[in-house]
């Protein structure tokens, strides 16, 4: 069985905490939000956010090892946050003589969903995407706030996308910030409810 597999069906059933942010330079976690509480069993997280946060079981650095995204990060990123982490990480590709760094299942999780193009606007929607792909329960997002800015738009969009699929796989969802909340601009309509003002 492929590594991927075995750590995607660890989470079937289960509850997952999705974070999201990065580390800055100085090591320190930044853009994440609140926390998982103290009971929550299955944190998963993006941009080497494991190295500061405590409880993480899975990772995800979704950028090509040496590409442009590596000349923003600290000296220390690879070997802290990638090759001698303690949890399993997805990347975009195997990374020999890293046994914790394992390769996306990019091909098959397309192939579940049934998509013939990919449309991957962030890191995060690969975490949505695997989670809908072995069926999790339930995602708890923290940090999910989308600044109005030419990327974010783009980053909002699809990351909805795929919180769309994993809906309508059956899975359950609590979002925070602005993710899955209509813009509120026409304050005489109900929320989230374009063209509503009454029951």
């Amino acid at each position: 069985m492929p590594a991927w597999r075995h750590i995607g069906q660890h989470y079937t059933g289960k509850q997952i905490h999705l974070v999201t942010g990065y580390v800055d330079a100085d090591g320190n976690a930044q853009g994440f939000g609140t926390l998982p509480d103290k009971r929550a069993k299955h944190i998963w997280a993006v941009n080497g956010l494991w190295a500061c946060i405590p409880r993480v079981s899975l990772g995800f650095e979704m950028h090509d090892l040496g590409g442009p995204s590596y000349d923003m990060l600290p000296k220390w990123y690879e070997n802290r946050c990638l090759r001698d982490a303690k949890i399993p990480i997805f990347m975009p590709e195997d990374v020999p003589g890293w046994s914790n760094v394992h390769r996306f299942p990019l091909t098959e999780v397309m192939r579940a969903h049934n998509l013939q193009r990919p449309y991957f606007g962030e890191s995060l929607n690969y975490c949505i995407a695997f989670a809908a792909m072995f069926k999790v329960r339930e995602i708890i997002f923290h940090g999910f706030n989308y600044p109005a800015s030419p990327h974010t738009v783009g980053e909002r969009a699809s990351t909805e996308f795929w919180c769309g699929i994993a809906k309508a796989n059956g899975v359950k969802l609590t979002p925070d910030g602005d993710l899955m909340k209509a813009d509120e601009w026409e304050e005489f309509y109900k929320p989230n409810q374009y063209g509503y003002r009454h029951t």
